[in-house]
């Protein structure tokens, strides 16, 4: 009896965060921090021209939301060799989504496979609404469930939401007419 209750709580230790199949294999994470990094990469891709080249090529070269993005060298920018300088909101959205990406394969998430339908449910919500509200809602599930567990990563997302909170900013211009990411 008490070897069960020992191997039922270690069990229950290691699969924190995730739907358990009978077998054991851990399929659905309750993390938003992929949802989170989905939209931001919706987002990005959506509101400007981040590398200078057309956005089916962008879309072409990365396979998945799960790849870190490349950040302009600014070096080069001030030169005149390189791209144009990025606006600072896109550039904030690129560290935002790269750091959702490092803080995603620090929790080992990407071993799931999908979302739960807990978070699934949040997300289809989320779908009809804006897109500015459905970035918000994802980052701050994200934040006040405990799921950013890094404090630069908390502090970017802060300043993103702070930027979407804020009329006038650039991001919420930019967002504007853009529909939200859809989830069914």
């Amino acid at each position: 009896m008490l070897t069960t209750l020992l191997v039922l709580m270690l069990f229950e230790k290691t699969t924190l965060g995730a739907t358990v199949y009978p077998t054991g294999v851990p399929i659905y994470s309750d993390s938003f921090i992929p949802a989170a990094a989905q939209v931001v990469y919706y987002v990005i891709e959506h509101t400007g021209d981040l590398s200078n080249t057309p956005p089916e090529t962008v879309t072409s070269k990365r396979p998945s939301w799960e790849t870190p993005l490349k950040i302009p060298d600014e070096k080069n920018n001030e030169e005149g060799q390189g791209a144009k300088p990025l606006a600072r909101t896109h550039r904030e959205l690129l560290n935002l989504h790269n750091a959702l990406i490092r803080e995603a394969k620090l929790q080992g998430i990407a071993k799931y496979q999908g979302f739960s339908e807990e978070v699934l449910s949040v997300l289809r919500e989320t779908s009809m609404t804006t897109s500015e509200e459905q970035l918000r809602t994802v980052l701050q599930e994200a934040l006040s469930r405990g799921h950013i567990k890094r404090a630069d990563t908390k502090d970017m997302a802060a300043k993103v939401m702070a930027y979407l909170d804020d009329p006038d900013s650039d991001l919420r211009k930019a967002m504007a007419n853009l529909k939200p990411l859809q989830y069914t």
